[in-house]
């Protein structure tokens, strides 16, 4: 994410940095809203926000909590082993990553 040809913008490398820094420990989502963050990167709310999508398609951040409008987002914990490589852009959306069947849990725990 932090090469030049990564495909990741320099706002991208900004939000997530801001993330990685201010984030409560644990498995809490920063409870900032993007207006509030945007304000102390001086990033207009569009950018921002574009730059949160980025890093949420690249894995790196994880919707954690709604409240009415606004979303609430998380740092992945396991971003620097699940992350997936490439630019954002050429990454699934989360609605077309497959979730294991519940026979193929069940199979895989019997096995172990």
């Amino acid at each position: 994410m932090w090469k030049k040809d990564s495909g990741y913008t320099k706002n991208d490398n900004l939000v997530c940095g801001y993330y990685l820094f201010n984030s409560p420990s644990g498995n809490e989502p920063l409870r900032q809203r993007f207006r509030e963050i945007g304000t102390n990167l001086e990033l207009r709310s569009n950018a921002f926000s574009n730059s949160v999508g980025n890093l949420h398609r690249g894995g790196f951040l994880l919707p954690a909590e709604r409240i009415g409008r606004v979303s609430f987002y998380k740092v992945n914990p396991r971003a620097g082993t699940t992350a997936l490589p490439g630019s954002s852009g050429s990454q699934p959306s989360t609605s077309s990553i497959p979730a294991k069947s519940p026979e193929t849990a069940s199979a895989a725990h019997a096995a172990a």
